[in-house]
């Protein structure tokens, strides 16, 4: 059970949820849509070095972050809800 639960909260979700389905039209379609942001350097968590001693580790480049958002529709777990946007930073 999560730390956090909070059983009248999920009730609550569970009441919400079943209405707003039984109020979609036939052609509508409900996502549950959530974004993650993995980082792309190197973390040393351990390692093989004789004490007193320094080791160099390669990096990688300074590309740190990457924001993704995705979305699934339930029932339909094969079909991706892909796009791409072109982002404004000069450093890209």
């Amino acid at each position: 059970m999560p730390h956090k639960f909070d059983e009248e909260k999920q009730d609550q979700f569970i009441k919400d949820y079943e209405l707003l389905k039984s109020t979609l039209a036939p052609d509508d379609r409900l996502l549950f849509m959530d974004a993650v942001h993995p980082t792309q350097t190197t973390k040393t968590t351990a390692g093989w070095i004789k004490k007193g001693e320094d080791k160099a580790i390669k990096t990688t480049g300074s590309r740190t972050r990457l924001n993704i958002v995705g979305a699934i529709e339930l029932g339909n777990l094969g079909k991706a809800v892909i796009k791409e946007y072109k982002t404004s930073f000069k450093n890209w």
